[in-house]
């Protein structure tokens, strides 16, 4: 894999970010040397294989980026395996890094048992539980051990899936062939019947729309399904603003590879544009608001641990949330908060949401819940010493973050 363009960047951009360029090239290598050369490799070859830029393993954009998010990001998770390379367990959390699906809720869980164990906890990776589960990883605080299970976010789950159907989508435009250069599919589905697979009767409703396309049909073919709809629509170009509404996924994208003569698109299809699609998908949401989807997250994560006491839910609501701190505390303590006073084996609740601070480093926004009814709650002053180094302290460098940006950085959502 080539890593020039981000080896570069780290010399030029090093200072600007209050980091040590050396101390970068160091994080880079140890990402690498960790997750193997080989895998790497691997990551590059697949990456060849006309793969949408959402099914990119996001490694595969970090480790070769020039953005400075990309520097930030190798240097965050470079730290929390520096601090848990001896920890029994990270091979196991090796794996999950390495596989598309399971790194950012692996990310997640290392961040969060990272920041108690800078907070003075005594930390462990996976440990294997009495009913000879495992955990996602354990605490001692004040000689107490909690057992912390750790959730991805809701919207996450749901951008995944849609991920899915859109990759089923794109298969099915590229080999049921179409007269038109430029075509988009919008996917609505509004119900998920149970233990049914959706994917086949979405190809075949795919199909049926491109070939009504194909064959003469208006600008705009629909095509109804007992759990939703498909449309393909004729576009002007690959280029497609015409889509209203909110999607879980969306993506426009060229159907055609660069000619091996280094013209823009395969020359002998005598195409000076290539032929592009747009895709669209939006998944039901059952009319479940955020407060229900957390109270049901948090369920589903207590009976992982059902026999366990002491035990501390981490719920990440990135994506449905912006800021944890704003949340609605009341419509929390109607719903999630009851449950949590109810339960005298689950010893504290953290909603975490991530972001970025104006230093260009990753944050971690935490509402925190004690439980008073609990066997043994969570001190109150943890998640207070947790949250002042949160704002306080350089998650790479572990200095203090009292300088200022010298100038505002690229936007790292965007």
């Amino acid at each position: 894999m080539d890593f020039s363009s981000w080896y570069r960047a780290a010399q030029e951009k090093a200072a600007a970010l209050h980091l040590d360029a050396d101390a970068l090239l160091e994080a880079h290598a140890l990402v690498v040397d960790m997750l193997g050369e080989k895998w790497c490799a691997k990551l590059e070859k697949e990456a060849g294989r006309d793969r949408s830029f959402h099914e990119l393993h996001p490694l595969y954009i970090w480790l070769r980026s020039s953005a400075e998010v990309a520097l930030v990001e190798v240097a965050e998770l470079a730290k929390y395996l520096a601090e848990f390379r001896d920890d029994p367990a990270i091979e196991g959390l090796l794996a999950h890094l390495r596989t598309r699906a399971d790194f950012e809720p692996t990310v997640f869980e290392l961040a969060m048992a990272y920041r108690w164990k800078r907070a003075g906890a005594t930390v462990t990776l996976a440990p294997i539980l009495p009913t000879g589960k495992t955990a996602d990883f354990s605490a001692e605080v004040d000689n107490v051990v909690y057992t912390a299970e750790v959730s991805a976010s809701p919207r996450r789950m749901l951008n995944l899936e849609a991920a899915s159907f859109a990759k089923t989508v794109l298969k099915t435009i590229r080999s049921a062939g179409s007269d038109h250069d430029h075509i988009a599919i919008e996917l609505v589905l509004t119900s998920r019947p149970p233990n049914v697979d959706l994917h086949g009767p979405v190809v075949r409703a795919v199909r049926e729309a491109i070939r009504n396309l194909t064959h003469g049909a208006p600008q705009r073919n629909e095509i109804e399904l007992p759990f939703g709809v498909v449309v393909a629509r004729i576009i002007p170009d690959d280029r497609d603003d015409d889509a209203p509404g909110k999607w879980h996924h969306r993506q426009q994208l060229m159907l055609q590879d660069p000619g091996e003569d280094g013209s823009e698109y395969d020359a002998h299809k005598n195409a000076t544009v290539g032929r592009g699609c747009a895709i669209y998908v939006r998944l039901p949401n059952n009319g479940t608001d955020l407060y229900d989807l957390l109270l049901g997250k948090f369920n589903h994560e207590r009976k992982q641990l059902a026999s366990i006491e002491n035990r501390v839910i981490i719920l990440d609501a990135s994506g449905v949330k912006a800021d944890a701190l704003t949340l609605n505390m009341s419509r929390v303590n109607d719903t999630i908060g009851q449950a949590l006073l109810s339960d005298d084996k689950t010893s504290a609740l953290w909603i975490a949401t991530r972001g970025f601070s104006e230093h260009l480093r990753p944050t971690y926004r935490i509402a925190t819940m004690s439980n008073p009814n609990a066997i043994s709650p969570l001190p109150a002053q943890f998640g207070e010493q947790m949250s002042e180094q949160e704002r306080h302290e350089d998650i790479i460098t572990g200095s203090a973050l009292d300088w200022q940006p010298t100038r505002r950085f690229e936007d790292p959502i965007g």
